[in-house]
């Protein structure tokens, strides 16, 4: 989610798990999630914070890994779902 007025330079994205167990349909967690963020889907492309936001836990200060396809993020764990939260240089 953000802006379409060009004045932040926050992005916020919600991610959902899908991911349930057949017998009981209760979500089974995701540990480790890799995401590649090409540079079409970055407002700058200098990316300076990502933040990762889950119910009943504490925010994550997430490390960004430079690739040469763009930048990759890794996501600790999704139970349901989290908010990944993106800032980058203006």
């Amino acid at each position: 989610r953000m802006r379409t007025d060009g004045t932040t330079n926050r992005l916020l994205l919600h991610v959902l798990n899908l991911n349930q167990n057949p017998a009981n349909k209760s979500p089974v967690p995701v540990k480790w999630t890799s995401l590649l963020l090409r540079p079409p889907a970055m407002l700058t492309p200098n990316l300076v914070a990502a933040r990762w936001h889950a119910p009943g836990a504490g925010t994550v200060t997430l490390e960004m890994e430079k690739l040469n396809e763009g930048l990759r993020v890794i996501l600790p764990k999704v139970e349901l779902w989290g908010i990944l939260e993106l800032d980058f240089a203006g």
